[in-house]
Parts: C-alpha cells; sequence; structure tokens
C-alpha cells in the first residue's frame, strides 16, 4: 500500500487508473499537469508517480523526470512511465534507462502496469 501520484493530462483515463489503483489499496492523487504535479510532489507524501509522457503540451513530456533527477529530497522517488511503443515494439528513444525507472509500454496491459507498480513499491508479486 502507498501514496500514488498519477500525472496524465487526460482526465477520464486518470481517473479510471486512480481508482483501479485505490480498489488495490493505494491512497491517489491525481494531476492533470506537470505544474501541479510538481506541486502536488513536493507538499504531499508519494511513493510512486506514474507518468504518461504522451502530453498534448511537448515541453511536459520528460520535464517531471528531469524536475525529479534535480531535486535533492525526491530523485530516490520511484516512477513508472507509460511510453508510446512503436510499430516495432521499441520504446521512444528519450526513455530513461534508470533503476527507479520502470517504463509500461503503451497501450498496455493492467497486469504490466500492476507488476510494474508493485516492483516500484517493492511489493512480492504472487
Amino acid at each position: 500500500m502507498g501514496t500514488i501520484c498519477v500525472i496524465n493530462d487526460d482526465h477520464e483515463p486518470s481517473t479510471l487508473l486512480a481508482e483501479l489503483l485505490a480498489g488495490r489499496g493505494n491512497d491517489t492523487i491525481l494531476s492533470y499537469d506537470g505544474v501541479s504535479g510538481f506541486d502536488q510532489i513536493q507538499t504531499e507524501h508519494v511513493d510512486l508517480i506514474i507518468v504518461d509522457v504522451m502530453t498534448k503540451k511537448s515541453e511536459d513530456r520528460w520535464d517531471v523526470l528531469r524536475f525529479l533527477r534535480r531535486h535533492p529530497y525526491l530523485r530516490s522517488l520511484p516512477v513508472v512511465v507509460c511510453a508510446v511503443v512503436d510499430s516495432d515494439g521499441r520504446l521512444d528513444q528519450q526513455c530513461p534507462r534508470e533503476a527507479n525507472v520502470r517504463v509500461v509500454g503503451k497501450p498496455f496491459d493492467l497486469e504490466d502496469l500492476y507488476s510494474a507498480v508493485d516492483l516500484a513499491l517493492e511489493r512480492v508479486v504472487t
């Protein structure tokens, strides 16, 4: 169980994802853009961030990760990135390859996302 901040500019999928994560015992915080996400991450206790990098504002795509990596207290916060997979099954070239960043290709299966969340929160997946 943890507190998860979902950053996604598409309201319906964000709300649905928050409800699904809450149904698994997590508290969720919704943010619909990077700026409000930054504010929430800094002012509220968060155990994990799920960020969709396919946003309407191209400047928001990787800004959340850049911000976290530069912040002295938040840089170790685990992140699950939802990134588009191309027709050959490859992720976006800008997608980070870091230890505390897990990537789930879009479109994703819920079980894949749950596994990434569980691993990021250091849960035992059964």
